[in-house]
């Protein structure tokens, strides 16, 4: 199912146009991973995956070893003690449902936070784990009915601004809904977005081949899904819980990785350091790319008619706006793939002196995709090409570069992010 307010709806994902069922296309994305799987211990996927950046800081082992004295003695004591986080234990004892023990991660997460800025106030939280089993996803592409049990979403407090940006142009108006004005269903809508599921985790009551297998492709698909709905992905993190066991997953287009298994209420540093990660990281480290902006726009030439989404590429300093769904997208369905996507984009001009901006009148091709690290620009392989033509001689004087020249597409930027 897609939103409505895009041009891709239109376009089927591949595993539906395939004619496979759901849990089919499940079992395809899992078993495909195969090669592109690894496993890790913790310790390992947090240096590895859980990635500091400028102005923003990495919550090491030790640190967070003494987050766990902080989070013991806050809230009145009653989410952490000796023998491990005592409302999931308490809620599994008197045989609670799925969605009653494991809701009651949003308070740990929500605990955890409070007790890391009690220890550092320079500490922000800037996004917030919710339980989100019973809501639907929306996503711009067609594709299977998603309901992932947990949902972290970014840019809280203002959602709105996260996923639409804060820009106004000329020829195409940005739409600026903000928290404050945006009526609760409007509201729940936005939380609703694949564009906001920034990681996704999947709970179990029971351990058992089962339910470990059952939430491995449910992670795998809804990941799939995710990426291949939003342009700006670089990856994606999610969790897995089968009675007390918790595994760290990180997607990306090179491999996926999933840490080795440990009991939270044996090793609730760990889950601390997970979850303070998650909820103080920025848009980068979540895995969006910062060169990329997800827009909601009207047409220049229908400014009646409802505004659709659109993506704003920034290639050295110029920006281009795509203008309808991509040429071509089927290639960025699988996680680990180069991702390729072909836009028509226009370019964005500032106006002079209003601060406003205005589009180029001229259509470009954008093509998005990944690279093997030791791979050539396909500039340089068309100048490579053009080198080993001019030293051979064509008709009237001219090399066979020249000749060939008109059969080549012109670059107008060629880049690595």
């Amino acid at each position: 199912m897609a939103s409505l307010d895009t041009p891709r709806k239109s376009r089927p994902a591949p595993g539906m146009s395939a004619g496979l069922t759901q849990d089919q296309t499940r079992q395809m994305l899992r078993d495909s991973m195969g090669e592109h799987f690894i496993t890790c211990s913790v310790e390992f996927w947090f240096q590895t995956y859980a990635v500091a950046l400028p102005n923003n800081r990495r919550f090491g082992t030790s640190e967070c070893n003494n987050f766990v004295e902080a989070v013991k003695d806050g809230i009145d004591g009653n989410i952490l003690d000796e023998q491990g986080w005592k409302a999931v234990k308490a809620a599994k004892k008197v045989g609670q449902t799925e969605a009653v023990i494991y809701r009651k991660l949003v308070e740990i997460a929500l605990a955890i936070g409070q007790a890391a800025k009690g220890v550092d106030p320079a500490i922000i939280v800037r996004n917030k784990l919710m339980e989100s089993g019973s809501q639907t996803t929306i996503f711009e592409t067609p594709g299977f009915l998603f309901r992932s049990d947990f949902r972290l979403l970014p840019g809280i407090p203002n959602l709105a601004a996260f996923l639409y940006g804060n820009n106004v142009t000329e020829g195409l108006t940005v739409i600026r809904p903000t928290q404050k004005n945006t009526i609760a269903s409007e509201r729940k809508q936005l939380m609703q977005l694949a564009a906001a599921s920034s990681v996704i985790g999947e709970v179990k009551p029971k351990c058992g081949i089962g339910p470990k297998q059952d939430n491995e492709s449910k992670v795998v698909s809804a990941a799939t899904a995710i990426m291949y709905n939003d342009p700006r992905r670089r990856h994606i993190y999610a969790f897995t819980v089968e009675d007390s066991t918790f595994r760290l997953w990180i997607f990306n287009r090179g491999h996926v990785c999933c840490s080795a298994p440990f009991d939270i209420h044996e090793k609730p540093n760990y889950l601390i350091q997970f979850f303070l990660f998650i909820i103080t990281a920025n848009a980068t480290q979540l895995g969006y790319d910062p060169t990329v902006k997800r827009r909601q726009v009207s047409s220049p030439d229908s400014p009646d008619s409802p505004p659709v989404i659109a993506y704003e590429y920034e290639v050295e300093g110029r920006r281009y706006l795509t203008e309808g769904g991509p040429i071509s997208e089927t290639a960025a369905y699988h996680i680990t793939s180069r991702a390729t996507r072909v836009w028509l984009v226009r370019e964005i001009f500032n106006r002079p002196g209003d601060g406003k901006h205005s589009l180029s009148d001229d259509y470009f091709v954008l093509r998005d995709a990944w690279l093997y690290s030791d791979a050539k620009l396909e500039s340089e392989i068309r100048n490579d090409i053009f080198e080993r033509l001019s030293k051979i001689a064509a008709e009237e004087g001219k090399t066979l570069a020249d000749a060939a020249k008109p059969y080549f597409m012109t670059f107008k930027k060629d880049w690595r992010v």
